[in-house]
């Protein structure tokens, strides 16, 4: 019995380390893939305020929120702009980072189905699919429950509703990438495909996301370099300055290496699983 669970164990590692190796080569071909999550930021940083100058006007107007003053006038709530600000923002980040996840799955599966036209192939796949993938952006925000529809027969037993919400709370454009660029299928089809092929490694999934969390914890273990330079910074009146430029540096690196790693792997874990590696 020790013997047989030790063996699978190997089997599994085994797997997962073809997985991140395949992955950290596809980076190799690839380099052009860390200005995408920086590029995602610039659109947001850049388009945010126009986008909710037009958007929350509107949605003060249809949702009306706010107090009653008097019989004829109704003034907005400040606590109910502020929500409804936030609320937006990070609905139209996630939006603008479902077009470079796909750009990122798309290069990567490219280069593993060697059918690789070039340097940005993803961006090509983004353009050739740009309403599909604008579709499934629009519904990013409701994955959640469509996920639960789209596996409701599962929830009859235990462990079935274990999995779908477990399955659902973490689905994201980046699982649904390769199903939103390489076929035809539609939402509820694309969410049960992409959720059952992956499925199938959940293992080796488990076993990269540890490691995914260790890169997570040295970055965070490495967080006081920023203060140390700041400390040691040879001008006391720009000491300040110069330890907020490095954190900002030290976190878009950080943020930028675990976005591109945990894209690139989930791609190459959905190759493995659907060609049974």
């Amino acid at each position: 019995m020790t013997q047989k669970i030790l063996s699978n164990l190997r089997e599994i590692f085994h797997h997962a380390g073809i997985v991140i190796h395949e992955s950290f080569l596809a980076l190799k071909n690839s380099p052009w893939l860390v200005m995408y999550p920086a590029t995602a930021l610039g659109v947001f940083a850049l388009t945010l305020p126009i986008v909710s100058a037009i958007v929350i006007p509107l949605w003060h107007k249809t949702a009306s929120p706010g107090i009653i003053t008097d019989a004829s006038q109704r003034v907005p709530h400040p606590l109910a702009s502020h929500v409804g600000l936030v609320v937006f923002s990070a609905y139209y980040l996630a939006f603008v980072f479902a077009y470079f996840n796909c750009a990122i799955t798309g290069d990567v599966l490219a280069k593993l189905q060697n059918e690789s036209r070039g340097t940005f192939d993803g961006l090509f796949e983004v353009k050739q699919r740009f309403g599909r993938v604008t579709k499934f952006a629009i519904l990013s925000v409701f994955f959640f429950p469509l996920s639960i529809i789209a596996q409701r027969r599962k929830l009859r037993s235990p462990r079935g509703f274990v999995e779908v919400i477990g399955g659902s709370l973490s689905l994201s454009t980046t699982q649904l990438a390769p199903a939103i660029l390489h076929s035809e299928r539609g939402v509820m089809d694309s969410i049960r495909y992409s959720v059952d092929t992956l499925g199938k490694a959940w293992r080796e999934n488990l076993v990269i996301r540890g490691g995914l969390y260790a890169v997570i914890f040295l970055l965070a273990s490495i967080s006081f370099l920023p203060k140390l330079i700041q400390s040691y910074w040879f001008d006391g009146h720009t000491a300040h300055v110069v330890g907020i430029i490095f954190s900002g540096l030290l976190g878009l690196a950080g943020y930028t290496a675990i976005r591109i790693l945990g894209i690139v792997f989930t791609s190459v874990l959905y190759y493995h699983a659907k060609h049974n590696k």
